[in-house]
């Protein structure tokens, strides 16, 4: 997977201070999955610049910038502005946390300036350890998937075991794809359908009922398993917000932990469905 943009901007007037912060951040987050960006605002002139969409995934805010401008007046404008990014409000200052509590924002967080560093890790790690489930999820999905096609390429080499050109072919992903496979396999149950139809004891009426019922989820698994497995495999992780999702580079395909958690359920139906071919193929 790609690197993870995670965009901090931050409102602060000392140089000094701003790029030792800076680095303690980008040197703890060093060869992580985590780029890190970080901008610095002196001023409050980074608030023309924003909206609630802006791609800003934390905004650290000093209590006194440039002598005259308030952090607490410039977290009130950021949030005037619907943006709900995560915020810490911090300072060497006492009491500094009263001149902003009583409005009680959400996602508001609250720093001595001398424990900046570890309070911004701590955020970032919560969200970091929510990425590490997330593509977990993804992984586990994508490897499921393929467990489910080795199922198909069982079903076929036992069809066709006499044919010894044709087993070497089926598992030669150059001569024959997944996709190629599946309709294989669903042209196989379609022949089996059609023979049962032949049939007219009740026994081969209750079968027929049953395989219909199995070609009806076997017609989703290119959709729902080898189309969403695909995807996988070819996108990058984007923040949206503190929510990791996963995204096609062209867009059409966007997707977060619970869309890929929700999707696995769905491989337990195919799993179930595919040992109940099987059985077809075993005589």
């Amino acid at each position: 997977m790609e690197f993870i943009n995670y965009n901090i901007l931050c409102f602060e007037d000392t140089d000094a201070y701003f790029n030792l912060f800076k680095k303690r951040i980008l040197n703890a987050y060093e060869g992580s999955d985590l780029k890190i960006n970080i901008t610095q605002s002196k001023d409050d002139s980074a608030l023309k610049n924003l909206s609630k969409d802006s791609d800003i995934d934390l905004i650290i805010v000093d209590l006194n910038l440039d002598k005259k401008i308030k952090g607490n007046k410039v977290i009130q404008q950021i949030r005037d502005l619907k943006l709900l990014t995560d915020i810490i409000f911090y300072s060497s200052e006492p009491g500094f946390k009263k001149k902003i509590i009583q409005n009680g924002f959400e996602g508001l967080y609250f720093s001595n300036k001398d424990n900046l560093v570890s309070k911004t890790k701590n955020i970032i790690d919560k969200i970091f350890r929510s990425f590490d489930q997330v593509a977990l999820q993804r992984g586990n999905f994508i490897a499921e998937a393929i467990t489910l096609e080795a199922k198909i390429d069982c079903m076929l080499l036992k069809h066709f075991t006499p044919i010894e050109d044709f087993k070497e072919k089926i598992l030669d992903s150059e001569s024959f794809s997944t996709f190629q496979k599946y309709n294989l396999l669903k042209s196989l149950v379609t022949d089996k359908i059609n023979a049962l139809k032949l049939l007219s004891d009740d026994k081969s009426t209750s079968a027929l009922q049953q395989l219909n019922a199995n070609k009806t989820i076997l017609n989703k698994f290119q959709q729902e398993v080898i189309e969403i497995r695909n995807k996988l495999a070819h996108v990058s992780g984007e923040l949206d917000g503190n929510v990791l999702k996963f995204c096609t580079r062209n867009d059409e395909f966007t997707i977060d932990g619970n869309g890929v958690k929700a999707k696995r359920k769905v491989l337990e139906k195919h799993a179930k469905n595919l040992t109940d071919l099987e059985s077809y193929f075993n005589n």
